[in-house]
């Protein structure tokens, strides 16, 4: 009997998981990224397997277009690495917000930090973040 109270009582006070899901709010997703920009994606790294060259769409080139948090000069090119079991696939040419940690030449994002597996959307960050940093 007790076995079953305990079970009981662990899935009652248990939250619930979600798979390739973070719940931040828009200042956890500030905190805790040293970088956060609006940027277009202008290319893949190539990789090669053998014979074959492939693009690599968890390694995208983007072009910054706007910087709330981190030194980056709009225009700049950079190189993101965003591999995750849940990482957002990136497609050429569109525009995304990116929140990011540098580790030497690459920006690191992972399912935490990409806003496509968080509760508020694209737009809704970037009318916080227009709010909140004053730019």
């Amino acid at each position: 009997m007790k076995k079953i109270f305990l079970i009981l009582t662990i899935i009652l006070l248990s939250e619930p998981a979600f798979a390739c899901k973070c719940r931040r709010s828009p200042l956890g997703i500030y905190e805790n990224n040293q970088y956060i920009f609006l940027a277009e994606v202008t290319g893949f790294e190539k990789l090669s397997f053998g014979e074959n060259n492939i693009e690599n769409q968890s390694k995208p080139t983007v072009k910054i277009k706007k910087v709330w948090k981190g030194e980056l000069e709009e225009g700049k090119e950079i190189k993101v690495d965003a591999r995750s079991g849940c990482g957002l696939i990136y497609e050429a040419d569109k525009t995304y917000l990116i929140s990011a940690n540098r580790d030497g030449d690459l920006f690191k994002t992972n399912f935490c930090s990409d806003l496509e597996f968080q509760d508020i959307d694209q737009q809704q960050m970037i009318e916080w973040l227009n709010f909140g940093t004053g730019k």
